[in-house]
């Protein structure tokens, strides 16, 4: 499975995943959207990213969100007021 590939790389060198989700709940065939956070120990070292717009289908929300590990708390922060869209979770 490569989801399983890129996290045992993740865990074998400490890195941090960034996971675009948007779009998690398009998938067609009986396909299933599997997150990457949701493998072991992933839950810890990813940051999800979602987005309002793409989930209740208001094209024009520019809202997005994220989710991660305790690990993150104070660097998510930082890294949403630099860059403009974001603010306090």
């Amino acid at each position: 499975m490569e989801l399983r590939a890129i996290a045992d790389l993740c865990i074998k060198h400490d890195l941090i995943a960034l996971c675009d989700e948007v779009y998690e709940h398009l998938v067609f065939g009986g396909a299933r959207h599997v997150s990457l956070r949701s493998l072991p120990g992933m839950a810890e070292r990813a940051v999800r990213l979602g987005s309002a717009g793409k989930t209740f289908s208001f094209t024009a929300w520019k809202v997005g969100c994220g989710m991660r590990g305790g690990r993150f708390v104070g660097s998510w922060e930082v890294a949403c007021m630099a860059v403009g869209w974001g603010g306090r979770p």
